[in-house]
């Protein structure tokens, strides 16, 4: 192994140190070097019989020097490998494994504070909708790789019922197949499983998008590409009259143009829903003289459901997960799920699951 050349990234201090760590530990193992590690108690004297032994003794004198060099080897190995700012930390240490506990005591720290903090942090993870499934997927086992440095286990199937609990609605066909039908759960099926559906999600939308896509909601010129007229200094601008201030549905110019041609408050409506993919509740007048009724628009490539109505929602759920970005480019806070209960005309029922609450839109 004398002429294997390895390299390894130097810690700063504000990297990952368990992986750091990790590689290390690696680095030294391939060297023959990961006993300098561990404090070692000093070789026991030689008895009274071997001490007239010259070669009891000159083997005890190599392995003394041998035990020397290791622990040197190691220790320049640690300082090579470590920045400036953790280097000034551990240079006066006398020994590789002086070095290596004084870098777990500043960089790993094992308090009950901290043990309680990324336990809660592990068993309350959700994905990010603005990752993908392979960086969301790192990061958990990231913490869970700090659990493990601190002697906390999680098991492998409570780890698989972790990720599976924190993929987003659109993987919730998903979730329901893994859990029935089988007597056990392994973390590297949830996570092939949930990499498949990603690249079919994918191939579904044209294009490669994050994790959480069903809370990114594109506006008509998004996309196509584009991101609508703006003026000279950026801004964006109304659609039809190109000023600044208001979009096409407050616009005087559209609205007059509507009153004209008799087309009401329901047409402004349904040409809207060209603007807004997904599907929402809005409450129109559908003629003059006649009560107030209902009516969705529907987009059948919507990624999920939306209504400012709570008084719609059954089996309601409050809870914040997400923001939706509005075709305008606005943001509008996610306060809760539930569903919605639809009669036809003809007397059926229609019932929309996982319908989002979303009162600003």
């Amino acid at each position: 192994m004398s002429n294997t050349k390895l390299k390894i990234s130097q810690f700063d201090g504000s990297g990952d140190f368990s992986l750091w760590k990790t590689r290390m530990f690696s680095h030294l193992r391939v060297m023959g070097l990961k006993d300098a590690l561990v404090e070692r108690a000093p070789l026991p004297p030689l008895k009274e019989e071997d001490e007239s032994d010259p070669a009891k003794k000159k083997q005890r004198i190599e392995e003394e020097k041998a035990r020397i060099d290791q622990d040197e080897k190691a220790m320049d190995m640690i300082f090579i490998n470590v920045g400036d700012k953790v280097l000034r930390n551990i240079e006066n240490s006398k020994t590789a494994a002086e070095a290596w506990a004084t870098l777990d005591k500043l960089y790993l720290v094992k308090s009950l504070p901290n043990r309680v903090y990324l336990q809660l942090k592990v068993y309350n993870y959700r994905m990010q909708d603005s990752k993908t499934l392979e960086e969301n997927v790192d990061e958990f086992q990231k913490m869970i790789s700090d659990l493990n440095n601190l002697q906390i286990q999680v098991p492998d199937e409570v780890q698989a019922i972790l990720i599976l609990s924190a993929l987003p609605d659109s993987y919730d066909m998903l979730k329901e197949t893994l859990k029935y039908g089988r007597e056990g759960i392994k973390l590297d099926d949830v996570i092939s499983a949930a990499k498949s559906k990603e690249l079919e999600l994918r191939d579904s939308s044209g294009g490669s998008r994050p994790v959480g896509e069903g809370l990114y909601v594109r506006g008509k010129s998004q996309a196509r590409g584009s991101d609508g007229p703006k003026s000279t200094e950026g801004k964006k601008v109304c659609w039809i009259c190109g000023k600044e201030g208001h979009f096409k549905r407050q616009c005087y110019k559209w609205l007059e143009k509507n009153k004209a041609n008799g087309a009401g408050e329901t047409a402004l409506v349904k040409d809207d829903a060209q603007d807004l993919v997904g599907l929402v509740a809005s409450e129109v007048n559908m003629s003059e003289g006649k009560d107030d009724q209902e009516e969705w628009i529907m987009d059948t490539g919507c990624s999920f459901h939306m209504t400012p109505r709570k008084e719609y929602l059954m089996d309601f759920v409050e809870a914040k997960s997400g923001k939706v970005r509005m075709a305008n480019n606005s943001f509008s806070e996610v306060k809760g799920i539930g569903k919605v209960k639809f009669i036809k005309k003809d007397g059926t029922s229609i019932v929309l699951q996982g319908v989002r609450y979303i009162p600003e839109i």
